[in-house]
C-alpha cells in the first residue's frame, strides 16, 4: 500500500521488505531471548532462520514454484544478524 499510494520509489521494494524483515527478526529474538534468558546469540540465530524459512516457504506455497537455492541469497544474513543482535538484546532485558 504504502509503494502504492506514496512517493516511494517502486525499484527499492526490495531494500524496503529487507528493512521490515530486519526489524522484526530483530523485535521477535529480542522477545525469545527475553523468554529463554540464556543463550542469545543462538536464540537469535534459530528464531530468525526460522522465520525466514518460514517466509519462504508461506512464498513458495502461494506462487505455487517449488524452494530452489535461488530462494537463499545471502542478502538474507542481514536479518538473521539483525535477529542475533536481537536475541543478545533480550537476554540483557528484566523481565
Amino acid at each position: 500500500v504504502l509503494l502504492k499510494f506514496t512517493p516511494f520509489p517502486q525499484d527499492w521494494s526490495f531494500v524496503y521488505l529487507l528493512i521490515a524483515l530486519s526489524a522484526v527478526c530483530l523485535f521477535l529474538s529480542a522477545y525469545m531471548g527475553s523468554f529463554f534468558q540464556r543463550g542469545g546469540i543462538l536464540c537469535g540465530l534459530f528464531f530468525s532462520a526460522i522465520f525466514i524459512g518460514l517466509i519462504i516457504v508461506i512464498v513458495s506455497l502461494s506462487f505455487s514454484t517449488f524452494i530452489s537455492l535461488d530462494m537463499f541469497s545471502p542478502i538474507y544474513l542481514i536479518p538473521i544478524a539483525a535477529g542475533v543482535i536481537g536475541g543478545i538484546a533480550g537476554t540483557k532485558m528484566n523481565k
